[in-house]
């Protein structure tokens, strides 16, 4: 079985440069060429070193690690401390985002987790405020942005923090396609009967997507009756942008390939699976070419939290279909606030501003206007900051 895995990654990398710059490690002095005046802060959860081999390892002998690379090649690292009290702050912050009108809790959990996991970065980061991020373990489920600094502001209103899998993304194949022209909205699905517990309809997501062509005017929105995994997958050019106004979801419990349990809700969800697509079933997709893939849906973002290969789950696989930038959501969003959120980020992208700028601008005007974490925060940015 292995054998014939390693034939079919060879043959694979001898036709695909994106193949191979997506499997091979690069090199620090490679990755550091493409950060500017950016760093790239690297966060492992790995088992503390032990003398003696044999041991056997408990929870509390797993530390998380981070290094932070610098523009001109050098590297400094820390150690943020045993995992399981970051584990436990982590869960206990996700806990609370489940109750909308809990922020007492949430800004003591959020400076906790700012005191623990950011203050050590930010004393190494010195004034460098745009980071390439790539966290591991439960450290993937939280928006950094929402992690307070210690004069009480959040992170997102000094920082910008633009999401990796790892520094490997930063290395883009000199083959990449151009970007689409199309761009392409799909919003509230007909899910079928909810009868049994099933997704219910989102009728509110079509202002949601008429904001979008407000913004962007020459927008396709698929009519009903075409917001299906067969549209989708049936594509014939990859779109420019790829906005996707529906339910997404994982399932915690099961056994099994990851990227079966999560996916997005569209036509016929709740009669069968020929109305879900998977994150497996999304590297189908033809977004070679795409420059942004929005999902405004609940819990996109949370993937397979494997220690040790990071996150696994729809972002990944639309990343490795092609899409340059990812706009997933970490816990489920009110959708009359998804639309304020979307309808801000869009006319900021069609005002000229890059993807990254209109994200970041966004979260920072809801601060301003009021807005709790729980609103602004779980729409967390992947990949490719730049414009369109």
């Amino acid at each position: 079985m292995h054998r014939r895995e390693d034939d079919l990654v060879a043959k694979i990398s001898a036709k695909s440069e994106a193949f191979r710059v997506a499997i091979q490690e690069p090199a620090a002095a490679d990755v550091a060429l493409h950060l500017g005046q950016a760093v790239l802060v690297d966060v492992v959860r790995i088992a503390r070193w032990h003398t003696n081999p044999g041991i056997k390892l408990s929870a509390g002998d797993l530390v998380y690690l981070a290094t932070i690379l610098f523009g001109d090649g050098h590297m400094d690292a820390v150690e943020l401390g045993d995992a399981k009290p970051i584990d436990d702050l982590v869960a206990g912050y996700r806990l609370a985002q489940e109750v909308t009108d809990n922020q007492v809790a949430l800004k003591v959990l959020a400076e906790r987790l700012g005191r623990k996991v950011l203050d050590p970065l930010t004393k190494l980061a010195g004034e460098h405020q745009d980071w390439y991020l790539s966290p591991d373990g439960p450290l993937r489920l939280i928006p950094f942005g929402a992690l307070l600094l210690p004069d009480g502001t959040y992170a997102a209103q000094r920082y910008r923090f633009w999401s990796l899998s790892s520094g490997r993304d930063l290395l883009t194949p000199a083959t990449k396609l151009p970007a689409g022209s199309l761009d392409l909205v799909l919003a509230n699905p007909d899910y079928g009967s909810a009868r049994d517990g099933g997704f219910a309809a989102l009728p509110e997501t079509e202002e949601e997507a008429r904001a979008i062509r407000k913004a962007f005017p020459n927008a396709r929105l698929l009519e009903a009756g075409k917001r299906s995994k067969q549209n989708l997958l049936a594509l014939d050019q990859p779109p420019r942008i790829l906005h996707l106004a529906t339910h997404g979801y994982f399932q915690k419990e099961g056994v099994g390939d990851a990227l079966l349990r999560a996916g997005i809700a569209l036509d016929g969800a709740n009669l069968g699976p020929d109305g879900l697509l998977t994150a497996k079933e999304a590297q189908n997709l033809r977004l070679n070419g795409t420059s942004l893939v929005v999902l405004s849906a609940c819990d996109t973002g949370i993937g397979d939290v494997s220690f040790s290969e990071g996150l696994s789950g729809l972002q990944r696989s639309l990343a490795l279909v092609g899409a340059r930038t990812q706009l997933l959501t970490l816990w489920p969003v009110n959708s009359a606030r998804t639309k304020d959120f979307m309808e801000q980020f869009y006319g900021r992208l069609a005002a000229g501003k890059t993807k990254g700028n209109a994200w970041i601008e966004t979260q920072r005007e809801m601060i301003r206007q009021g807005f709790a974490p729980h609103v602004w925060a779980p729409f967390v940015l992947y990949g490719d900051p730049g414009a369109l």
